[in-house]
């Protein structure tokens, strides 16, 4: 989350589209629930880091899909649409 990131860029829509604060609470909570949904692959991706500090894309594909095994797939938001 910083500036030129994707939620930069979702202030700046929501902004510019005029969204009511009860469609943005709805969206942060989406984002909130697709991260929950991620939360395996991250907490193993970080976990790796701790102990070899470094790692190539793979690495990280490699380890975040084996945490990810038998676990429902992070549901992602029908508004979460390519903008561009």
């Amino acid at each position: 989350v910083g500036p030129g990131d994707d939620l930069e860029d979702l202030a700046r829509v929501a902004t510019a589209e005029d969204w009511p604060v009860s469609f943005s609470a709805s969206v942060w909570h989406d984002c909130e629930l697709y991260v929950k949904g991620c939360a395996p692959a991250i907490e193993a991706v970080a976990g790796r880091l701790l102990v070899v500090e470094r790692m190539t894309s793979a690495e990280v594909s490699d380890v975040a899909g084996t945490a990810m095994v038998g676990k429902p797939a992070p549901v992602v938001p029908e508004w979460a649409v390519s903008r561009s």
